[in-house]
């Protein structure tokens, strides 16, 4: 979770999701599987989300948050370099399967392989894999 250094949950150590009950949230686009992990997990919580604002634009959604507007969630990877701008650990954080397909029997051209090793060094450095 991301939040202005001056919200009130600011001071916790970590968030449970119940006390995203009613904050003002500010989400990616509507069809965004980012959103709907968010909602999904509030709902089978039984946890009513307020949307202030969607946006396609991670940076905009942080400039949000940085005036404190309302709160929002990054990926772990996200390097974050913002004033007035914390992340807080979910006690209970979200998991999400990422998954990289192609034909075995196709050709894969130089810059095809390059773009899977990169992600796949990427992901071991930055990811904890289950």
């Amino acid at each position: 979770v991301c939040m202005s250094d001056k919200h009130p949950l600011a001071k916790k150590d970590s968030i449970d999701w119940e006390d995203l009950q009613y904050e003002p949230l500010i989400l990616m686009k509507k069809d965004s599987w980012h959103r709907k992990t968010i909602i999904e997990e509030c709902t089978k919580r039984g946890i009513h989300t307020h949307i202030f604002l969607s946006s396609n634009r991670i940076q905009t959604n942080i400039d949000l948050v940085a005036k404190n507007e309302g709160i929002s969630f990054i990926l772990d990877a996200v390097d974050l370099k913002a004033e007035k701008v914390i992340t807080k650990a979910m006690t209970e954080p979200t998991y999400v399967t990422i998954g990289l397909a192609w034909k075995k029997d196709k050709y894969l051209s130089y810059a095809t392989r390059a773009l899977i090793k990169f992600i796949e060094d990427y992901i071991k450095e930055h990811f904890t894999i289950k």
